[in-house]
Formats: structure tokens, C-alpha cells, sequence
């Protein structure tokens, strides 16, 4: 009797023990990936923050903030930003940048098709209004209106509500119906 609690209160910290070296022998090789994990998260940051680091740049540039306002040399940093990792919203600020002309010499056609794959690929709802003005306008392509107004709807819908520019020429279009 008196061994048999003995062993069962010995078993306990037997497979305790077990468990421990079984641990202490797995640590190191633990600890080795979590070393590597840090480090690869960490050259994950930086380079995230070096895309950050160039598109804020390219806003500090663009607004002159704390700088000297120069829109070509934002340019320059929204380009880096877009080439190295594909930022989008530094895709933006080029397209934006061809459409007006600012810091570079206009170009409807660029604007266009950066707009175009704003729109068709990452469903951006600033592309897909600026593509219907476009259209609508003929800037960069022919006059569609059937072309803006689908772009229009796009962009109404991602972000819940009508455009001027949708009524507008919703507006139009009906008053073209009526003409026939």
C-alpha cells in the first residue's frame, strides 16, 4: 500500500522530468527558427518601411511640407515606391500625376492606362471615377459613354453612393433617349 502511493506520487514528477528534457533537447532548434522568423519579419518591416518611407517622401515632396514643394521630385519617389513592391496608392499619385500634368509632361494615354489597371485589377474606386471622366471627356481613348457610365456605377457602388458625375450623365443620356 504504502509503495503504491509512493509510485503514484513518484510517476508525476517522473513524466514531468521527461517532459522537461524532452523540451530542453527541441529548444535550441525552437529558438533557432524563432531567431530566423524575428529576423525575416524584421527585413519584412524594413522593406515595408522603406515603401512607406518613399511615399510619404513623395507627399512631403508633393505638398511641401518641411521641404521646398517640388512635384517632380515626389514623382520620382512614387515611382521608387510603386517599382520596388507595387504600392498602389503611389500608383495612384503617378496616374494623378499624368492626368494633370504635374511634375511631368501631361499624357492622357499614360494616365489611362494606369487608371485601367487600377480598375480592372485592384477594383480601385478612385481609378475606376477618374476612368469614367476619361471616357466620358475622351481623354486618352474615344468618347463611350455607355463606357463612363459603367465606370461610374463601378465606382458608385464600392463606395455606397451616386456621383455627381453619374447623374450627370445618367441625366444626359436619358435626355438622348428622349431626343430619338
Amino acid at each position: 500500500m504504502c509503495l503504491h502511493v509512493y509510485s503514484k506520487f513518484t510517476t508525476e514528477p517522473l513524466n514531468t522530468f521527461v517532459k522537461v528534457q524532452r523540451m530542453k533537447s527541441t529548444y535550441p532548434k525552437k529558438k533557432k527558427e524563432y531567431v530566423q522568423l524575428f529576423f525575416l519579419k524584421k527585413t519584412k518591416l524594413r522593406e515595408i518601411n522603406k515603401i512607406i518611407y518613399w511615399y510619404y517622401l513623395g507627399i512631403m515632396y508633393e505638398k511641401g511640407y518641411h521641404v521646398p514643394q517640388n512635384i517632380a521630385v515626389a514623382l520620382d519617389y512614387f515611382k521608387k515606391a510603386y517599382e520596388v513592391c507595387g504600392h498602389l496608392q503611389s500608383l495612384l499619385k503617378i496616374g494623378d500625376s499624368y492626368f494633370s500634368g504635374s511634375g511631368c509632361v501631361q499624357d492622357y494615354k499614360k494616365a489611362f492606362d494606369i487608371y485601367h489597371i487600377l480598375a480592372l485589377n485592384y477594383s480601385n474606386k478612385i481609378a475606376c471615377n477618374n476612368l469614367g471622366i476619361m471616357y466620358e471627356e475622351g481623354l486618352g481613348t474615344d468618347v463611350n459613354l455607355a463606357a463612363a457610365q459603367n465606370w461610374y456605377k463601378v465606382a458608385a457602388d464600392q463606395v455606397k453612393y451616386i456621383t455627381f458625375r453619374k447623374i450627370k450623365l445618367k441625366l444626359y443620356s436619358s435626355f438622348l433617349f428622349f431626343l430619338q
